[in-house]
């Protein structure tokens, strides 16, 4: 996603949309989630806020301030009015 298509939403139009990542992205506890992992948008400020489903030991992960550049909206079918 580009930085244009990124500012042209407001917060409410990203909040809970599904997004596809383009890299290996972790947080600050050293814990990463892999290319092509399915994740929910769950804030917007200084880049995306991403919640990832739990792996199979049951551990989810937050991820805060994604570039927007490092994922793939996957479900944009509705437009903004």
């Amino acid at each position: 996603m580009t930085r244009k298509e990124y500012k042209a939403h407001t917060r409410g139009w990203f909040m809970g949309r599904k997004v596809k990542l383009l890299d290996e992205i972790g947080n600050n506890g050293g814990q990463y989630a892999v290319e092509g992992t399915i994740c929910t948008i769950t804030d917007k400020h200084g880049g995306f806020g991403l919640r990832v489903p739990p792996c199979s030991h049951g551990l989810g992960l937050n991820i805060s301030k994604v570039n927007p550049r490092d994922v793939e909206l996957i479900d944009a079918t509705e437009t903004q009015d």
